[in-house]
């Protein structure tokens, strides 16, 4: 597995599984990315109060600041989706702390990012 943040044009930065994607003929150019049990993550800046001083303007005090991850296409009937590769500014190697936090919510979802449907599983 080869996790990655991936910051793509929107601004948003996704935590994936990443795999290029490439042409079949020669050159074997990267034509786009499959992103494996993708999460939109970011910080959350918490709690967040405001202090006022006499005569002056609000001053805030900031918590730590709160790592979220959130399901980046909840409604894809599969984990694997396909972005061109002009569509990726830049890829890089979370934090050990993020790798972890991602591999313990993709266990805990048991692989399954979305409500999919087991196809081995009786549905009467």
């Amino acid at each position: 597995m080869s996790v990655k943040i991936v910051r793509i044009k929107s601004g948003e930065d996704i935590i994936c599984d990443l795999h290029e994607v490439i042409t079949k003929d020669e050159q074997q150019s990267v034509v786009g990315f499959q992103f494996s049990k993708p999460f939109s993550v970011y910080l959350d800046s918490g709690n967040q109060r405001d202090f006022l001083i006499e005569g002056d303007s609000p001053i805030q005090e900031e918590s730590e600041p709160i790592l979220m991850m959130e399901p980046w296409v909840p409604l894809a009937a599969k984990q694997h989706v396909i972005v061109r590769a002009d569509e990726v500014v830049t890829a890089y190697d979370p934090l050990p702390e993020v790798i972890n936090k991602y591999n313990e919510l993709v266990e805990a979802s048991d692989g399954r990012v979305t409500g999919e449907i087991d196809p081995v599983e009786d549905q009467a």
